[in-house]
């Protein structure tokens, strides 16, 4: 239940939690809330939750690219080929 809290937050878990507990018949399941969430959620034409987990080495090489200095191929295309 504390993973379904944390991928779809308070309300939408006792809203589904509620749903369950009016329907009839065995005892309510964390199953049963799991699919509540996700008619719900069809319901509002979202698209499915994809929970992606990445090792830490992975999350580290995640670096911002800085962009290569221009200013070295500009004096490149200035310069005159001496052979012509």
């Amino acid at each position: 239940m504390n993973r379904l809290l944390q991928r779809y937050g308070g309300g939408e878990l006792e809203a589904a939690i509620l749903e369950v507990l009016q329907l009839e018949g065995p005892a309510p399941h964390p199953n049963s809330v799991l699919l509540a969430l996700e008619k719900r959620r069809e319901q509002r034409r979202q698209p499915p939750l994809v929970h992606t987990h990445l090792p830490k080495h992975v999350l580290d090489k995640d670096q911002p690219v800085r962009p290569a200095r221009l200013a070295p191929y500009d004096k490149l295309k200035d310069q005159t080929d001496d052979n012509d």
